[in-house]
């Protein structure tokens, strides 16, 4: 029941001042009557005032209920929030637990490049070898000569690194024996570059030897590029430019 439908309004004073009237004009109407009246009004007055006691108490019920209601909703809010913002934290641990994690591959080494068979020459209708041809395909080779014995005569030797050095052979003899070749060198941080012609005799012994600058230097400055080959010393030697004498006229 909702006391604010009753005619007083849930108004506790005016209900109080109503039990008043009712109580006078009660025992004004019972002042003549006999002692029997009086006792069954006050049962009813009994009666009255436990009703309005029952209401008071219902009504202080509503409006705790009324004044606990806003509360409570905040309350539930604040609940709702707080699961919004767990949800929330909960999908953003997710997705970080959901982000793969690169692996660091190790660089693979770079396989080390293996010799190349050998490669062989011979003297002719011999078995006997005249140049043998050793080492990497590209990067690093020698070039080892041989005379008709077996012998070894000369050396060259094919690098390409930071600078290069590589090898032509050019001519061979009949016999089989190598008679030119030319190694071209190039020193890397250098604006000139070099090329040396080798000249051999028939057993594959180192003759001479003119060693050409490029660019190219003037006339009177390649004079002094031609070397022989010291046998004694295996080393190439330059070869001394005879000046000629003035003839003494009488």
């Amino acid at each position: 029941m909702n006391l604010k439908s009753l005619p007083f309004g849930g108004d506790f004073l005016f209900m109080k001042i109503f039990y008043v009237i009712l109580i006078a004009l009660l025992f004004g109407n019972c002042s003549n009557n006999n002692q029997e009246q009086v006792a069954q009004l006050s049962k009813q007055l009994d009666s009255t005032r436990v009703l309005i006691d029952s209401l008071i108490k219902m009504q202080t019920k509503e409006e705790s209920e009324i004044l606990a209601e806003p509360q409570a909703g905040m309350i539930n809010s604040n609940k709702k929030e707080e699961r919004e913002r767990l949800v929330a934290e909960k999908g953003i641990l997710q997705e970080r637990k959901e982000i793969p994690v690169r692996k660091v591959e190790k660089p693979t080494p770079l396989p080390i490049q293996a010799a190349s068979e050998p490669k062989e020459y011979y003297y002719k209708g011999s078995k006997q070898l005249s140049l043998q041809i050793i080492g990497e395909e590209r990067r690093s080779k020698d070039f080892i000569l041989f005379d008709p014995w077996g012998k070894e005569t000369y050396r060259f030797e094919q690098r390409i690194e930071s600078y290069s050095i590589t090898v032509d052979l050019v001519e061979w003899h009949p016999n089989g024996a190598l008679s030119k070749a030319v190694v071209h060198t190039n020193p890397g941080a250098s604006m000139y570059w070099y090329t040396a012609e080798y000249s051999f005799g028939i057993n594959n012994e180192p003759l001479w030897m003119v060693s050409t600058q490029h660019p190219e230097r003037t006339v009177a400055l390649e004079t002094d590029n031609t070397f022989y080959w010291d046998p004694k010393t295996k080393s190439w030697k330059k070869q001394e430019v005879s000046k000629e004498q003035p003839v003494h006229q009488d």
